[in-house]
């Protein structure tokens, strides 16, 4: 199959974590992928050399708008598949084939309900505009495939589809899932944004440390003011499984959107840490200690569950590994790629 991806361009972003790795295991089994970049970049997560990568350098935002419009309809022949990533991109691909009328190869896969990450109000702006766009993307003629059951019928937005991310189970391995330090360790990833959670999970932190708790706090990318801690910038696959793997527990506490698949809990599950979480997919009672991410007094009783019962925290380890099996990469690509070659019929 010939395979176009257009994108605005790369980053660290989960998203594009997840489109390197399809497009790069499809290339290796025999496929033709092409990333259509507007903005010229390098991406953060490797790549299949074989991968044709498109850089069409506009002058402006608008000359950037058409020529990625224009290539798609200039190519559209070419390809037997072309898949947007984002609200954005989805709009460039419907009137880059609408002058063919016909979107039969044309796929949307939606990895998150993005107008609930602008605000909405008089004095919003531009964060008006993108919110209305963004949900307004989900009624394009496109075929819209969604990373988790949560969005098949999530307000205004309909799907019949799901392909998970996936997660490198090679690199994310298990550790001995009776180990625990000495003196416990708890690791959060660190975001700036106040539905990532972090502020919930540092206030968490000190609940224990005045309770007189020993352990050692880390916090992985954006630091924050809080205890005394370890601050750390695990960069890259091998680098942050091996800091899932070095934590006794991590905390994810993130907010909205529940249901949905949330990287730092499926990669914690994976390594065979201990995880404290909000309600994400495959979260549940037998696996994880689910919590309310508004509270940190929740988070750190499920922490101090762990604590003082290693052995229920070693059950639930074992049954999260389990878990996570369903999210290795090979089968990921290939269910959606089953999704590809049955339209084609």
């Amino acid at each position: 199959m010939n395979i176009a991806i257009p994108i605005l361009t790369f980053s660290k972003a989960g998203g594009h974590r997840v489109l390197a790795k399809l497009a790069s295991i499809w290339c290796k089994n025999g496929h033709n992928v092409e990333i259509i970049l507007c903005y010229e970049s390098e991406s953060y997560f490797p790549l299949d050399g074989k991968i044709k990568i498109t850089h069409l350098r506009g002058k402006s935002v608008f000359d950037n708008l058409g020529k990625i419009i224009e290539y798609i309809h200039n190519n559209y022949y070419k390809y037997d598949v072309i898949i947007a990533n984002q609200n954005r991109t989805s709009f460039y691909l419907f009137l880059g084939c609408i002058r063919h009328m016909n979107f039969s190869k044309c796929y949307y896969y939606i990895q998150a309900y993005e107008p609930e990450f602008y605000s909405f109000g008089f004095t919003k702006g531009l964060d008006n505009f993108f919110k209305v766009y963004a949900a307004i993307s989900y009624y394009l003629p496109l075929k819209r495939v969604v990373n988790s059951n949560v969005y098949l019928n999530y307000k205004n937005l309909q799907a019949k589809r799901v392909v998970y991310p996936g997660i490198d189970l090679e690199l994310y391995y298990p550790k001995q899932l009776t180990f625990f330090s000495k003196r416990i360790k708890i690791g959060t990833i660190g975001r700036n944004e106040s539905w990532k959670g972090t502020a919930d999970v540092c206030r968490a932190m000190e609940i224990l440390k005045s309770e007189g708790i020993e352990f050692d706090f880390y916090i992985a990318f954006v630091d924050f003011d809080t205890i005394p801690h370890y601050f750390v910038k695990p960069d890259g696959d091998s680098k942050l499984s091996n800091f899932y793997r070095d934590m006794d527990i991590v905390v994810a506490a993130c907010k909205g959107q529940y249901g949905a698949i949330h990287y730092p809990v499926i990669e914690t599950m994976a390594v065979g840490t201990s995880i404290v979480c909000t309600d994400y997919y495959p979260s549940s009672e037998e696996n994880a200690y689910k919590v309310d991410g508004s509270s940190p007094r929740q988070i750190a009783e499920a922490i101090k569950r762990i604590i003082y019962n290693k052995e229920e925290a070693i059950n639930k380890r074992v049954q999260a590994l389990r878990d996570v099996q369903q999210f290795g990469w090979p089968v990921i690509a290939q269910k959606f790629l089953d999704y590809l070659k049955e339209d084609e019929i």
